[in-house]
């Protein structure tokens, strides 16, 4: 009898596929989950997801923060420090809005910042990066949006509509 995946680790697992699903706006390709990535300092940094720069084939690390609270300027720092220290550059995953300090912090050092629900799976997520919404539900089938929004939907056996 296998075990459920613990919440975290799914957490991750969503945030890869997301990366994958809309890595073109964000310039990311070849989305991996779990590598290790020696740093300038001589450390080896156990890297949630990772994934490479479209154009420049910089290394993109990536971290996940499945908090029930904002995440604060002291997390973000260290993740600064990470992403120096193996000289790609970073994105940040969170369930919510950053602390101030921590909002002030991934600006300046230009960090992109995605806010996926907490909830989210591969095949169902919610996520919110800079003023685009993005959303993958396993009942829908395409959805498109110009100045509206188009949604197709594909009806489930079990799923009432």
């Amino acid at each position: 009898m296998s075990r459920p995946q613990k919440k975290w680790r799914t957490y991750e697992l969503a945030a890869a596929q997301l990366l994958r699903d809309v890595g073109p706006f964000l310039l990311a390709s070849g989305v991996r989950i779990d590598q290790t990535v020696r740093g300038e300092s001589g450390n080896n940094w156990n890297i949630e997801v990772t994934a490479y720069d479209v154009d420049t084939n910089r290394l993109i690390i990536v971290e996940c923060k499945r908090y029930k609270r904002k995440v604060n300027r002291e997390m973000v720092g260290g993740f600064v420090y990470r992403i120096k220290d193996v000289g790609g550059r970073g994105i940040l995953v969170t369930t919510l809005p950053l602390q101030k300090g921590a909002s002030l912090t991934v600006g300046h050092e230009k960090i992109a910042h995605i806010i996926l629900k907490p909830d989210s799976t591969e095949h169902d997520y919610h996520a919110q990066i800079a003023n685009q919404i993005f959303i993958k539900h396993s009942f829908i089938e395409a959805a498109t949006a110009h100045d509206s929004l188009s949604v197709t939907v594909r009806s489930e056996p079990d799923l009432e509509l």
